[in-house]
């Protein structure tokens, strides 16, 4: 028994030695340089609602919106690698409501716009597809006139990523009649918002446009890309990249790894030439 306890002990350290060595593989050598031509990539955080709390907790303390650690560590990706980025946020969550943010940060937030954006994500953190077109209205414009007065009309981010990927066609005619140019789509193949199966397919290897709305394919979810060079290596020829993570998942007191595997993405996107964009 013992010496079966030891093969298998000795089994499982080889594979976790030849799992480390592939990972640790996949973040020193990178792919080759994209052979693409107008290659744009979009960056942004779904779920987004601790950044506002600290700020609003913290409003009499800090001096600047970019004393929030998270916000610090977007603009540093910014300067080092041009980036930008746009954060889908809820109207509520855990006591919190939107409409309570200061308005201190907003001559800062705004002189930033032009490489961070906010937009529209869910009423909250509970997903309820049964939501009337009436309480998703009052809650999507409850957001858009909070972000006009923390950030300025001009932070408004008009392509959005709803939560879950959900938004039935009244929903999304709605979206369009405010002005929303596009939405991101899922990172799997699953039919997002109003797409058909058909429109769905299409769109996974391309966009669909239908009325005035393009719909883009989201290509790496941060936090479930393990093997980086492979994510990277399969989509490098593609001319439009769509990458997000969650808040809760680049959080750097616990998930150090996919900080570290965003600045990777953003510094491998820099040296290939990707023009950071909000898909506007």
């Amino acid at each position: 028994m013992e010496t079966v306890k030891r093969i298998s002990l000795i089994v499982l350290l080889i594979g976790l030695f030849c799992l480390g060595f592939w990972i640790g593989y996949s973040y020193c050598c990178l792919p080759e340089k994209s052979d693409g031509f107008s290659k744009a990539v979009h960056v942004s955080f779904d779920d987004v609602v601790w950044v506002l709390e600290d700020l609003k907790q913290n409003e009499r303390r800090y001096e600047s919106a970019f004393d929030n650690e998270f916000l610090a560590e977007l603009k540093h990706m910014h300067e080092d690698y041009g980036a930008c980025f746009t954060l889908y946020v809820f109207e509520k969550a855990d006591g919190f409501d939107i409409g309570d943010m200061p308005v201190k940060y907003r001559k800062e937030l705004k002189e930033n716009t032009s490489w961070l954006k906010w937009g529209f994500h869910w009423i909250s953190p509970d997903f309820d597809k049964n939501i009337s077109l009436d309480d998703f209205k009052m809650s999507f414009f409850n957001v858009q006139n909070a972000i006009s007065k923390f950030a300025d009309s001009s932070s408004l981010s008009h392509v959005l990523r709803l939560h879950y990927f959900y938004g039935n066609d009244s929903i999304v005619s709605f979206l369009d009649s405010c002005n929303i140019k596009g939405l991101l789509c899922a990172d799997d193949d699953r039919c997002s918002y109003d797409l058909t199966k058909q429109e769905n397919e299409f769109m996974q290897k391309n966009f669909y446009v239908r009325r005035d709305v393009e719909y883009f394919k989201t290509n790496i979810r941060l936090e479930n890309s393990l093997f980086l060079y492979y994510d990277l290596e399969r989509l490098r020829n593609k001319d439009t990249l769509v990458i997000f993570t969650h808040e809760w998942a680049y959080d750097t007191r616990l998930h150090r790894f996919n900080y570290y595997k965003l600045c990777l993405n953003l510094e491998w996107l820099k040296k290939n030439g990707y023009k950071f964009t909000f898909l506007e």
